[in-house]
């Protein structure tokens, strides 16, 4: 039950680390594509659309600060009410800065169709008018907050960090996947020579350096013990021993001669 446990968990482990790894992949080439259209004129591929970083609240809280707008390139003439559009200000204070304002009335004058726009945030409307010229396009996404690291990208430390920080986090996850891998394979090791009666290097070796400790004792008792001289009395069995080995000596006991009667 438990080594199914066990195998359950890894397969787990392995789908989520490559899930994790696709994700990250995704992640850094979809911020790559994104600083370098912020770069451009629009976006690689997708030359209709442009991106823009909100710098200041006058959108709040439909536009946050920091926030990344999408601007779709359209038909001046499909502009109305009610929609943010990006475009280059006329105001003097502005000094012709790009600025995403809702259109709040579309007027028509001698042929001329201008927008006025106003701030979300702002109590009054703009000083100048949009003109269709100066009309960028509709804005049609938001992302709170990816500005600020969009911005950061485009320096030199951002870029490099923001390509260094994936590849040291894949390289991080494969070498903790190897070592648990060599470690698997070093308990399955174990476990075969157990199961096969052997058993492992490192008690071999604490058995065989107890062995050779053992006789080292032997040895040295060996050596130590004096050796019987030879003016010392022989033991008994030792006396029993010679006196085995010497040859048998039968003596015949004569009868004594009676004296016959002539």
């Amino acid at each position: 039950m438990m080594a199914n446990l066990k195998k359950i968990g890894s397969v787990v482990l392995k789908i989520l680390n490559a899930f994790f790894l696709v994700l990250l992949v995704v992640l850094l080439v979809v911020l790559i594509y994104l600083a370098v259209g912020s770069r451009s004129s629009g976006l690689p591929f997708l030359q209709s659309f442009k991106i823009f970083t909100v710098m200041s609240g006058s959108m709040e809280p439909t536009l946050n600060v920091g926030g990344v707008i999408l601007v779709e390139k359209v038909d001046t003439s499909e502009l109305q009410e009610g929609d943010i559009i990006t475009f280059l200000s006329n105001d003097t204070a502005l000094n012709g800065k790009v600025v995403s304002h809702r259109i709040i009335q579309v007027v028509e004058n001698n042929n001329l169709t201008m927008y006025i726009t106003k701030g979300d945030a702002n109590e009054s409307r703009d000083d100048a008018a949009a003109i269709p010229e100066n009309v960028i396009g509709r804005v049609i996404f938001h992302v709170p907050y990816l500005g600020y690291l969009l911005n950061f990208m485009k320096t030199k430390q951002g870029f490099f960090c923001i390509l260094l920080l994936p590849c040291m986090i894949i390289l991080l996850i494969e070498t903790i996947g190897l070592m648990k891998n060599f470690w698997a394979y070093m308990d399955e090791r174990k476990a075969l020579k157990e199961q096969n009666g052997e058993a492992p290097e490192e008690d071999k070796d604490a058995t065989e350096s107890e062995a050779d400790k053992g006789e080292a004792g032997k040895k040295g008792m060996e050596t130590d013990a004096p050796e019987p001289s030879s003016s010392e009395p022989i033991a008994p069995d030792r006396e029993a021993e010679a006196s085995a080995e010497l040859p048998a000596v039968f003596v015949k006991e004569e009868q004594p001669k009676e004296d016959n009667d002539l």
